[in-house]
This record gives structure tokens, C-alpha cells and sequence, in this order.
């Protein structure tokens, strides 16, 4: 799991001769939705699925819970799955998918991180999705790149600033037409819209708790994984990383190191 809620499977896009296995009843942080089996008890006592979530880290939200609960995951490799591959990915498309995964993201994190955590860890979340939506709106969308300029930066330094303004209104208007960054758009709107049902869900999450989230993630390092444009860039910088709290420790790795390259 990413310090901002996200999270991956390992070795996804591995060759199976690569890949390597858990042993059994070796501890996970989460299992993957599509291929678990859960307690009944344990499943309603933590809450169950999140049914607002809908498709997307509804799998890690839970496990998270568990966790937090004072229960664990633990890893069965001789069981068989079979699962459909982006059934439900493939009919929801760009614009519902990447609003899913960035809204839970952040979901999956407020509602679980314990108080103190959240609030260290808060700035640094919003401002990776902001860089994502700012990074996507420049590079993907019909005269994006005026987002990037500033109109005032190009007269000399002792000019006054009236000299430089546009006599007439700007006219041409980057366009917003990419679905990944509408999608992203979207997601901040549903959370300034939605702060106080997501601040009940917390509060009933939280009231469960029975283990720490140090003691969480001294077995599951939190990672910071470059995933979206804008990510890398925003992670290398210095600023970035006055940001992360010195607890937890995080993990800095690449998609590739994670996953693997899809063939």
C-alpha cells in the first residue's frame, strides 16, 4: 500500500517463473478481493465492504480494518482461483475508473489512518492527487500548457505590473476534453462534497480499533510509488518530502519494481 491509499499486486505482470510466492500463512497487509476467503464473523464485526466504494480498494479498506482490529490476513498459495481479468474494469471505462480509484484511495486512507497519523500524513495525500489533476490538465488537454505559464513573468523584473496586462480578455481557453483528468477533477469534488459522511465512516472505523497503525506498518512498510503524470516529478522534489512525517517509515520504489513491465 501507498502512503495516499493506493495499492498494487505484487508481481502482477511477471511470468509466473518469476514470480515470487508467499509461503503459507505468511501475513498480508490485505488480500486481493477477487481471490479471498474471509470468517463470517470476522467480516461483519470489521464492518464488511465499504458499499459505497463499489469496485476499487474495497479489498484493502477491509484488510486494513482487520488489521486494525486486532486480527490478521494471512497468505493460502495452494489455494486456486479463477477470475475474469477487468470484467468490471473494462464496461466502467477512463472516466468512472480513474474517479473510483483516486475517491477510494483517499477514502481507504482517512477512514482508517489513526488520529495523529492522518493528520501528518493529509498534506502530503492531497497534494500528490492535485499534481496528478494539474500534471494531467497541462499534458493532456488542448492548450494545456497555459496552465503551466505565468502571464506576468515576462516583463523586466522593476516593470510595473499594469504594462503587462492583456488589454483584452484571453480569449483561447485551454479545453478539458481527456477523461482521466476530469476523472481527477471529480474525485476533489466529491470530497468537499461529501466531508461529513466521510468524517461518520471514519469515526465508527476508528472506534473499532484495537492495534496501532505503527505496529501495522512495522510489518507493511507504507511505499511511495510514482504511478501518475505527475508523481515523479512531484516526489523528487525536496519540498515533497517535508511533507512525509519521519513515522512511518516509507518505502521510495518504481512501478516497475513493484509490478514488473507488462508484456
Amino acid at each position: 500500500m501507498t502512503f495516499d491509499g493506493h495499492a498494487f499486486q505484487l508481481d502482477s505482470h511477471r511470468r509466473l517463473d518469476a514470480v515470487t510466492l508467499p509461503q503459507p500463512g505468511e501475513e498480508q497487509l490485505f488480500a486481493c478481493g477477487a481471490n479471498m476467503i474471509i470468517r463470517r464473523s470476522s467480516f461483519y464485526a470489521a464492518g464488511a465492504f465499504d458499499e459505497q466504494f463499489f469496485a476499487y480498494f474495497d479489498d484493502v479498506d477491509l484488510g486494513w480494518r482487520l488489521w486494525s482490529r486486532g486480527e490478521r490476513v494471512i497468505s493460502a498459495p495452494r489455494a486456486r482461483v479463477r477470475h475474469r481479468l477487468a470484467a468490471t474494469s473494462g464496461r466502467l471505462g477512463v472516466y468512472n475508473r480513474s474517479f473510483l480509484v483516486e475517491r477510494n484511495a483517499f477514502l481507504t486512507a482517512y477512514k482508517n489512518y489513526e488520529g495523529g497519523l492522518w493528520e501528518q500524513l493529509m498534506p502530503a495525500t492531497m497534494l500528490t492527487l492535485i499534481s496528478r489533476a494539474t500534471a494531467m490538465l497541462t499534458e493532456r488537454n488542448p492548450g494545456g500548457g497555459a496552465f503551466a505559464t505565468d502571464p506576468f513573468a515576462a516583463g523586466p523584473p522593476d516593470a510595473p505590473a499594469r504594462r503587462w496586462l492583456p488589454r483584452r480578455a484571453q480569449r483561447d481557453h485551454p479545453t478539458v476534453s481527456d477523461e482521466a483528468t476530469m476523472a481527477r477533477c471529480r474525485a476533489l469534488s466529491w470530497m468537499t462534497r461529501h466531508m461529513d459522511q466521510a468524517a461518520e465512516r471514519r469515526s465508527v472505523v476508528q472506534a473499532r480499533r484495537n492495534r496501532s497503525d505503527q505496529e501495522i506498518f512495522e510489518r507493511f512498510p507504507l511505499h511511495v510509488v510514482p504511478t501518475y503524470p505527475g508523481d515523479a516529478a512531484l516526489f523528487q522534489t525536496a519540498g515533497f518530502r517535508t511533507w512525509l512525517p519521519e513515522r512511518p517509515r516509507l518505502v521510495f520504489r518504481t512501478l516497475g519494481d513493484i509490478m514488473g513491465t507488462p508484456s
